[in-house]
Formats: C-alpha cells, sequence, structure tokens
C-alpha cells in the first residue's frame, strides 16, 4: 500500500509540477524562508515576535537532537536502513531533485516543517491555515520526488507536530519561570 500510493503520488503530474516540488524542498530555500519569518516576526510583533523567534530555534533543536541524532545516527543505525524510494524502486519511482540517500525513514523535511509551522500557527492562529498547508505540501513534495513513503513523511510530520508543542510548552513555562523571579 505504501509504494502503491508513493508512486502514484510519484506519477502525479509528472513533469509540470516537478520544478515546484523541487523548490519547495530546497534546503537552502527553506532556511531562508524559516530566518525571513522568523525576522518578520521579531520586526512587526513586537511584543511576542521574540519569543516567538526562540520557540522556533527550540523547536529545530528539538528536531534534530531526536530526528537526527538519536534516531537517524543512534537507533536507527542498529536496524535496517530504509531505502528511500526511488532506489528501491528505480523502475517505478522517479527521482526529482537532489539525491539524498540516507535513511528514508522518518522524513527529516517534514518534521523539521511541520515543527516550525507548529509555532508559527500557534502564535499567530490566522495563518494557521496558511501554515498547515505548507507544511503539506512540503509532505506531498518528499513522496512526489521520491524521497520518501507515505508513512515516512506521515511520521516525520507527527514526530514534527510533537517537537513544535515541547518547543511551545518549554517557552511557556521559561517565561513562566523569569516571570516568578521577577516578581
Amino acid at each position: 500500500m505504501d509504494l502503491a500510493l508513493a508512486h502514484l503520488v510519484n506519477q502525479l503530474g509528472r513533469g509540470l509540477i516537478d520544478p515546484f516540488t523541487e523548490l519547495i524542498c530546497d534546503v537552502p530555500l527553506l532556511v531562508g524562508l524559516w530566518l525571513a519569518l522568523i525576522v518578520l516576526a521579531v520586526r512587526f510583533d513586537r511584543q511576542g515576535g521574540r519569543l516567538v523567534a526562540g520557540t522556533v530555534i527550540l523547536a529545530v533543536v528539538i528536531h534534530f537532537v531526536i530526528s537526527e541524532a538519536l534516531l537517524k545516527h543512534l537507533v536507527l543505525t542498529e536496524l535496517p536502513m530504509r531505502v528511500r524510494p526511488y532506489l528501491a524502486h528505480p523502475d517505478l519511482i522517479e527521482l526529482v531533485g537532489h539525491r539524498f540517500t540516507d535513511s528514508s525513514f522518518p522524513s527529516s523535511h517534514a518534521a523539521s516543517t511541520a515543527a516550525i509551522v507548529t509555532v508559527f500557527g500557534h502564535a499567530y492562529r490566522r495563518f494557521a491555515a496558511a501554515c498547515a498547508g505548507f507544511a503539506f505540501l512540503m509532505a506531498f513534495s518528499r513522496v512526489h520526488n521520491g524521497m520518501h513513503y507515505p508513512t515516512d513523511v506521515l511520521a516525520g510530520s507527527l514526530l514534527g507536530l510533537g517537537y513544535g508543542a515541547l518547543a511551545i510548552r518549554g517557552a511557556r513555562e521559561l517565561v513562566r519561570r523569569r516571570a516568578a523571579v521577577a516578581a
């Protein structure tokens, strides 16, 4: 089922949407987008922008510690690596974009995106739907590009949602403790 859905999404709009899905997954572009959003939050939300920026940074740190350091490079190295769809099934899945060759599970792009948009969507509720939409586009693009199976992006998205929620809770607790010390 996972492979059949990956194949369907990979072939959907083949050639037509490839440049768009490749652009969405471009790491330097994503880093620039996240930094621009942080700058906008700090610039236009004088009261809460710095807190949002700090919470986003905390969410990204949590993501890298758990998903990258612990899961992908410690725990999952002891298990058989899940080979990316374009490598495991070159007859069915066509590659779009950069050739990542590390483990397909879980999707780091989906996890980091979900973590960041969770923080922004929570802080700026009027943009929550746009945040969720971008997270969906990222997950779709990773499957379309042949990098992940649907369960990889689902797991990554759920992890990212948790990282974002954990960062929000941690930032809220830090603010509460600073207020208690100042009082």
